[in-house]
């Protein structure tokens, strides 16, 4: 999405009335800002929040250089870790199963949850560690989303959609944007780890020969049906 469109998708969460409103949005316009590297992008948009907000042009300025500064510790997965890590798998480790379309819906239920929900992200963290999403984008945002919370941040999509490019900023989006509404959100969080965790582990059991495995695998799978 284009930063016009991330700018006005955080803009239609707060009433520019309100002065507390009027300060949470110049924080999440500035976020959308971060990693623009044309200075006079930058500018016009600031310009125009500026005119939006009556907050002065100076503050919201001041505002996106510190979200700058702190955007520049944070690194995608590929540039914390060595590049050998993302190819070589340790010795003696199995080769990731492929996963389905359902796996990988559930994991977008559970990145979205995460982003919304304190609570339901701490499920998320504990069960299903970052590295053992499917995919390179969801583990990237799993990444991103765990950092923050566990610094006490709430994830912000705009700086993530930042880090990205074109075509995962679109599936990206999906993710964050979903407004679907869930009666229980860590319940929901919890049903969908278990749902991933089960498909697994019967991926892990069509193509397991040795009978002491098989009956660990299915011993698992009882344990995690019991939990329900």
């Amino acid at each position: 999405p284009s930063t016009e469109f991330k700018i006005s998708v955080v803009k239609i969460n707060y009433d520019l009335n309100d002065t507390e409103d009027k300060v949470r949005f110049v924080s999440e316009a500035a976020d959308a800002l971060v990693g623009i590297t044309d200075a006079v992008e930058v500018d016009a948009y600031i310009r125009k929040v500026a005119e939006q907000t009556q907050i002065s042009k100076d503050a919201i300025y001041s505002e996106y250089k510190k979200k700058s500064q702190r955007a520049v510790k944070m690194r995608t997965p590929q540039q914390n870790i060595p590049p050998s890590v993302n190819v070589v798998r340790s010795k003696g480790a199995p080769a990731a199963a492929p996963q389905s379309g359902g796996t990988q819906r559930a994991e977008k239920m559970i990145l979205n949850l995460c982003v919304r929900n304190k609570r339901a992200c701490a499920i998320a963290q504990k069960e299903l560690p970052s590295d053992d999403y499917s995919t390179e984008l969801h583990r990237r945002l799993a990444k991103m989303i765990y950092e923050s919370r566990s610094v006490g941040e709430e994830p912000n999509p705009a700086v993530m959609l930042s880090y990205l490019n074109g075509g995962e900023q679109s599936e990206a989006s999906a993710v964050f944007y979903n407004m679907e509404v869930y009666e229980d959100e860590e319940r929901a969080a919890a049903d969908a780890i278990r749902k991933i965790k089960l498909d697994r582990l019967d991926e892990r059991l069509r193509h397991e020969d040795d009978p002491i495995k098989m009956n660990e695998l299915i011993r698992l799978q009882t344990e995690l049906r019991r939990k329900k």
